[in-house]
């Protein structure tokens, strides 16, 4: 089973014709979304990567006392954005069931 999207970004334009993005899961719930509406599609383009980008950096902090789990964990998370994720979580899923 391939993850090949875990989330999407959608920028699109309300009925006022302000421009907004929101983020979507994989089950198509929106799981965050840009807060403002603005003025040109430019703008909220530039708004959804900045946004896109504080995301791929901040830290993630887990507080599990097992070490090897937060290991994985932090592993998958920075794998996320290169395709290599799914044999993290395969690996995931073997160490969780041996577990």
């Amino acid at each position: 089973m391939a993850i090949d999207r875990i989330t999407k970004y959608v920028v699109k334009k309300n009925k006022a014709g302000m421009w907004f993005w929101d983020e979507i899961a994989a089950n198509g719930q929106v799981i965050d979304t840009s807060g403002q509406s603005f003025s040109s599609q430019a703008d909220a383009l530039r708004a959804c990567e900045n946004a896109k980008d504080r995301a791929a950096a901040a830290p993630i902090e887990v507080t599990d006392s097992n070490a090897a789990m937060n290991d994985l964990i932090r592993r998958m998370a920075a794998e996320r954005y290169t395709g290599r994720g799914n044999a993290l979580v395969q690996a995931m899923h073997r160490s969780v069931s041996r577990g």
